[in-house]
C-alpha cells in the first residue's frame, strides 16, 4: 500500500509543476495588451509586464513564448510593436501546457540557447 501511495505521488510532481503559479509575473495590475506585428507565427494575444519588462506572446498555434529584458520604451506608448524590434530579446523556456517560464533555483526564467 505505501508503494502505491509513493508511485502515485511521484508520477503527480510533474503535473504539479507545469500547473504551478508564475512567481515571475506580477499581479497582474501593470500589464500592457501588446499587439505583435510581423510574427514568424500568428500571434494571438501579447501582454507586457511593466514590473518585470517581460514580454509574453500566445500564438495561435496554443504555443507561448516569453521574452525577457525588453525595454519599457519598446512598448509604452504603442499599440503594437513590429516582430523585428523584439526578436533580439532572449526567450525563457516555457513549461508544456503552461504559460509559466522553466525557472532555475534563483526563481529566475532559464533563457533558451539562441
Amino acid at each position: 500500500m505505501r508503494l502505491l501511495v509513493v508511485i502515485f505521488c511521484l508520477l503527480s510532481l510533474p503535473v504539479r509543476a507545469q500547473t504551478t503559479p508564475c512567481p515571475t509575473v506580477s499581479d497582474g495590475a501593470r500589464i500592457l495588451p501588446v499587439t505583435i506585428t510581423g510574427a514568424p507565427q500568428p500571434t494571438y494575444f501579447g501582454s507586457y509586464d511593466l514590473n518585470t519588462s517581460y514580454l509574453f506572446i500566445a500564438y495561435q498555434n496554443k504555443t507561448n513564448q516569453m521574452l525577457t529584458n525588453v525595454p519599457q520604451s519598446l512598448i509604452v506608448g504603442h499599440q503594437t510593436v513590429p516582430w523585428a524590434a523584439i526578436s533580439r530579446y532572449p526567450s525563457a523556456l516555457m513549461q508544456q501546457s503552461s504559460p509559466c517560464p522553466l525557472l532555475a533555483s534563483s526563481n529566475l526564467p532559464i533563457l533558451a540557447q539562441p
